[in-house]
């Protein structure tokens, strides 16, 4: 959708899950943060995604996630418990018209996709098997 908050009312109302990616920076926060009420007030399941984050090191999350989950604490379980990391394989596969899972199979990419997948599958309650090979 145009990138026009007077829009996200009717758009909210037409779905199941309205997934908010936002990259750990103090740009996306604020728009974030003025995002939620509004699909609070029409009463939408939202779900939060830190999306093209650093790359989580033996010690955690870096600073940027860390302090990106601190001001969002407030979101509760609306925010995704794990992170889509910035990775070259996103951009690769996109260009080639693919998924990572498509073209890193077994790749950290495509591992993060996969449990984000699993997390809005569960959410939404959907049922049936999902080929998690391709």
């Amino acid at each position: 959708m145009p990138p026009d908050l007077r829009h996200v009312p009717q758009a909210a109302r037409c779905s199941d899950l309205v997934i908010i990616p936002m990259r750990p920076t103090l740009f996306d926060l604020q728009v974030t943060r003025g995002l939620i009420p509004l699909l609070t007030s029409v009463g939408v399941r939202y779900a939060v995604v830190i999306n093209a984050a650093p790359p989580i090191r033996d010690h955690g999350d870096s600073p940027m996630v860390r302090q990106t989950r601190e001001a969002l604490a407030h979101v509760g379980p609306r925010l995704w418990r794990r992170q889509i990391t910035s990775r070259v394989t996103i951009p690769y596969s996109t260009v080639r018209g693919a998924a990572v899972v498509e073209t890193e199979p077994d790749g950290l990419a495509a591992h993060e996709y996969r449990a984000l997948w699993n997390a809005v599958r569960n959410t939404l309650k959907l049922e049936g098997v999902v080929d998690e090979t391709v």
